[in-house]
């Protein structure tokens, strides 16, 4: 009789060998540390899903990726063969849309796992860059404060406009509930950080996660018609020094080939830590059911 194939998820009882994995590169897995510290391994009662997966099933854990949904996911694995192995194995069970992460397990779990199933629709090569303690340019962006309530219908824009401007996907259109739901989140826990200007938000960024271990900006968003004001440099510079009285290190992605926000967060002491990928991918069959 032939052996089903294992269960890859990671169950509870693995949890501390998943964050032993994890914690040996804390600036690079900080999203997984995060999510394992806050939520744990798994989904629990009324939650969006989500998961863990790992490899190998059996032994120490070399290779791990976290699963949002039935569409995302961020692969860690020192070895980049180790990244391939588990897609390879989780082939059958995920059905991805986008993957970020280090560069080198990223593309090897992606390719692993898609090879056949997706056409790569997207590939950005990105940095994860991070500033700590003493780095952080000492400027200020006055007026920047957390948005409210009321304003929750300019930030679903600007997040909006920032994701079209710099995926070419409008979220509203791809994923609107899902969507809007993450806007009205981040806004009620406080994550989201605005200036507004005549009833107008000129800049915007989210704290993306924050757990003892660091911090993270996401979601940097100038409009065009007030950029050149250097809004970018003193709103993440003033954001970062807020965050790093309470964490020792704040990060963020960027798009190698966006040279203006890359300028700015230079300038706030941001400096390259680990090339990162993001990735955006179709299925094969939908494409071909489009074309029929």
């Amino acid at each position: 009789m032939s052996r089903l194939p294992p269960d890859l998820r990671i169950p509870p009882a693995r949890a501390e060998e998943l964050r032993a994995l994890l914690v040996a590169r804390p600036e690079e897995t900080l999203f997984h540390l995060a999510v394992l510290d806050e939520r744990g391994v798994q989904a629990g009662p009324g939650e969006g899903a989500f998961g863990f997966y790992g490899w190998p099933d059996v032994g120490a854990l070399r290779a791990c990726v976290f699963v949002g949904g039935s569409w995302f996911a961020s692969a860690f694995a020192p070895d980049p063969r180790d990244a391939a192995e588990l897609g390879f194995r989780v082939r059958d069970t995920l059905r991805l849309r986008r993957a970020v992460g280090e560069r080198g397990a990223t593309d090897a779990f992606w390719s692993a796992w898609g090879d056949g199933l997706v056409q790569t629709v997207l590939s950005h090569e990105q940095q994860l860059m991070v500033v700590r303690a003493g780095e952080v340019a000492a400027l200020a962006l006055p007026g920047l404060r957390p948005a409210v309530a009321s304003e929750e219908g300019a930030v679903h824009t600007a997040a909006a406009e920032m994701q079209l401007e710099e995926l070419g996907v409008d979220p509203r259109v791809e994923e609107p509930s899902m969507f809007r739901a993450q806007v009205s989140e981040r806004l009620r826990a406080g994550r989201t950080w605005v200036l507004v200007e005549r009833d107008e938000i000129v800049f915007k960024a989210e704290i993306a996660l924050k757990s003892r271990l660091g911090a993270q900006i996401g979601g940097v968003w100038v409009p065009p018609r007030f950029r050149g004001r250097g809004l970018a440099t003193r709103g993440v510079s003033d954001l970062s020094r807020r965050l790093l009285e309470q964490v020792p290190t704040v990060s963020l992605h960027v798009h190698e080939k966006n040279v203006p926000a890359v300028r700015a967060y230079r300038k706030a002491g941001f400096h390259d830590l680990l090339p990162f990928r993001l990735l955006r991918g179709v299925p094969l069959a939908a494409r071909a059911g489009a074309a029929g």
